[in-house]
């Protein structure tokens, strides 16, 4: 028995409606997939496992090995940067060093942006600095830093230049072999070129104050620098010196670090972590402030400075 029109049309309508209402929430809910534009194509990550050549890498917005983009490595970085190392520090490292592999500048300044993140995965910057060999390239063979277009490139040469040369004074002898001495030494020869470093890397940490950026963790490692040199005698009379605060810190740090090392001569400590130790009870900067900021005034400075040094540094 057919309906009459009248009675139909209603119903039709009402079916209708609810059909348009699903399809509605249907898109409401669905789960988006992120992905990444190439050309007129979209490309989901949830493909990625079809890249078979690293051609194809393109398609999903990243980098073969020796092809750069400078742009979205540079804006890889800085979100990286900005989303800081608090609870997310593998994330931040996994995707700072993704933008730098896609920047296209010179060695020493892409080895200096992988330290900024390499380090990070150590619990003290020094150390980290230090046991990455990679940064050996950004100075020469008396440990003086190289001059590169990069401000945080050169940041990261007097980190690691500082970390190089006070690690050899409490780990190896005058002549340069392994021999341990807690001790001062007045006559220390590696002391000139620690001295050189202290009074350089100075001048550097005034010149990022200047641009509104107090480097924290420099400042502090400098600090043990000149408290290394006055342990073995050694007198600084450069005014930037006073630029870094009261001193008498720095002293009771690295006093408290010899002594201790000092109590088994046959230990396997390493010197660079035991100080780390000795300065975070004192409340001085052992991570690095640029990943772990602590004041939100500086962090915006340091964000100017390193847009502005990625751009400067592109070939």
């Amino acid at each position: 028995m057919k309906l009459p029109i009248k009675n139909t049309l209603p119903y039709a309508i009402i079916v209708i409606l609810v059909i348009a209402l699903g399809v509605v929430y249907s898109s409401k809910t669905e789960t988006k997939q992120p992905t990444v534009l190439s050309g007129d194509k979209v490309f989901s990550f949830d493909t990625l496992d079809q890249a078979e050549e690293f051609e194809d890498l393109e398609k999903f917005g990243l980098q073969a090995p020796e092809s750069y983009n400078h742009t979205k490595g540079k804006n890889l970085i800085l979100l990286a940067i900005k989303a800081t190392s608090f609870f997310k520090g593998d994330w931040v490292m996994a995707h700072g060093l993704l933008g730098v592999s896609m920047l296209d500048v010179s060695v020493e300044d892409r080895i200096g942006y992988e330290s900024l993140f390499l380090s990070s995965a150590q619990r003290f910057k020094m150390f980290g600095s230090f046991i990455n060999d990679d940064n050996a390239l950004l100075v020469d063979f008396d440990r003086q830093v190289k001059p590169t277009k990069s401000v945080i490139a050169t940041r990261e040469a007097y980190i690691y230049s500082l970390s190089d040369q006070l690690n050899g004074r409490y780990i190896y002898n005058n002549a340069g072999n392994f021999g341990r001495n807690y001790f001062p030494e007045r006559n220390r020869d590696s002391n000139v070129q620690l001295e050189n470093t202290l009074v350089n890397g100075l001048k550097f940490y005034s010149g990022l104050k200047d641009k509104g950026y107090d480097d924290k963790t420099l400042k502090d490692m400098l600090g043990i620098a000149y408290a290394s040199l006055d342990y073995d005698g050694v007198i600084i009379s450069d005014t930037n010196l006073y630029t870094i605060g009261a001193l008498q810190v720095y002293s009771d740090a690295l006093t408290a670090t010899l002594a201790k090392l000092n109590e088994n001569s046959d230990h396997s400590y390493q010197f660079l972590e035991e100080l780390g130790w000795e300065m975070q009870s004192r409340g001085l900067a052992t991570d690095d402030k640029i990943l772990l900021p602590d004041d939100e005034k500086n962090f915006e400075a340091i964000l100017k400075i390193i847009e502005e040094d990625l751009n400067n540094i592109k070939k």
